[in-house]
């Protein structure tokens, strides 16, 4: 018998495969091969860093203050327009967070190096009874000679409290002047124009605010 002439389906597929790539798949392939490479360059190379902490949308003025400083002198918060403030909510009897995010922020601001100059730390007493401006102003001297504690009256304190919505609440001890206070341990983080622009929460590693310090520095 002669071998039939009938094309098989080995012969269909070699001659498909065989088929030159249309010019509208070769472009199909070529663009998406350039949008998946832009993408890597942009998500590595290109994209703007972003924060650690919360982003506050839309910022907002950052409530002002008059306190007294470890020095005795009056300060206000627009006193340091210009600056990035971190303020941070504390007391010099805490028995872990403060002195725990006290030393986080110093080495932060360690990693800063020259851009620390551009900083300001103010840490304010949720204790206002047994802070004193001496006793704060040392406290935080112990950290960073350039933090600065402030305080004032309960009813100073209260309203300051309230402005920028943080919780607190004091526990009593055995001894009734050992009382806890707990309270709320995030750092608020001011830019230059007085708008409060980012949360960071408590607990944060020093990397963490160097972080998100630096690129408030920057601008970002």
């Amino acid at each position: 018998m002669a071998p039939s002439s009938e094309p098989t389906l080995s012969d269909e597929n070699a001659r498909d495969a065989a088929q030159p790539i249309s010019v509208t798949t070769f472009a199909i392939l070529a663009t998406v091969g350039l949008f998946i490479a832009a993408m890597v360059v942009w998500f590595f190379f290109l994209r703007p860093p972003s924060f650690v902490g919360t982003v506050i949308q839309p910022p907002y003025a950052a409530p002002d203050f008059t306190l007294t400083a470890g020095n005795g002198s009056t300060i206000h918060l627009s006193d340091y327009r210009g600056q990035v403030v971190v303020v941070f909510f504390g007391y010099t009897s805490c028995p872990d967070v403060c002195p725990t995010t006290l030393l986080q922020l110093k080495r932060a601001m360690e990693m800063l190096g020259s851009k620390a100059d551009e900083v300001q730390v103010i840490f304010l007493s949720v204790d206002p009874q047994r802070d004193t401006p001496d006793r704060i102003g040392k406290y935080v001297a112990n950290f960073d000679d350039t933090f600065i504690g402030a305080t004032g009256t309960y009813e100073q304190m209260r309203q300051v409290v309230v402005d920028y919505g943080v919780y607190f609440e004091y526990v009593p001890q055995d001894n009734p002047d050992d009382y806890l206070v707990i309270h709320t341990a995030s750092l608020f983080v001011i830019d230059r124009q007085g708008q409060m622009a980012v949360q960071i929460p408590p607990e944060s590693s020093a990397q963490n605010i160097a972080h998100d310090l630096r690129l408030m520095v920057a601008g970002r």
